[in-house]
């Protein structure tokens, strides 16, 4: 058998953490409900974007919510009858991410944010995610009715 080239190991590394390796938008989806389910408090707000806990702490704190309580009430929207969510449809246009998922006979939407590299949930981005897709459709026509 064949030895590997010494900067083998280091190129396949660099290719891992390059590619593939990140969370798709459902994939944190996934995790995030995950951690819900299991109770994960600080794993559930890490899948969060830093503007959105910031949001909902800032009202939890108007509205004398501990913030423990606060996350143990959001968990419960990434669940559905307790479970955890499955893997659903994502559409992505630039920094934002769109993944419905099918609970019951109802299709929810979650919006994800790039952030850091990393996809997070971000509460309230439909309308940026909306604005940013028709942005594209637009470019996407105009470029189709030049050729």
């Amino acid at each position: 058998m064949k030895a590997l080239h010494p900067w083998s190991g280091l190129f396949l590394l660099l290719v891992l953490t390059t590619t593939g390796c990140r969370d798709t938008p459902a994939e944190v989806i996934v995790n995030a409900s995950e951690a819900a389910k299991k109770g994960d408090l600080v794993a559930l707000e890490e899948s969060f974007s830093i503007a959105t806990i910031r949001r909902v702490e800032r009202s939890w704190d108007l509205s004398l919510t501990n913030k423990s309580q606060g996350w143990t009430d959001l968990s419960k929207k990434l669940l559905f009858g307790g479970n955890v969510l499955e893997k659903g449809e994502e559409f992505i246009v630039d920094e934002f991410a769109k993944v419905l998922v099918v609970t019951g006979a109802v299709k929810r939407d979650y919006y994800l944010r790039k952030e850091d590299g990393k996809w997070r949930i971000e509460l309230g981005s439909g309308r940026q995610f909306r604005k940013v897709e028709a942005i594209a459709q637009a470019a996407a026509a105009a470029e189709e009715k030049e050729d």
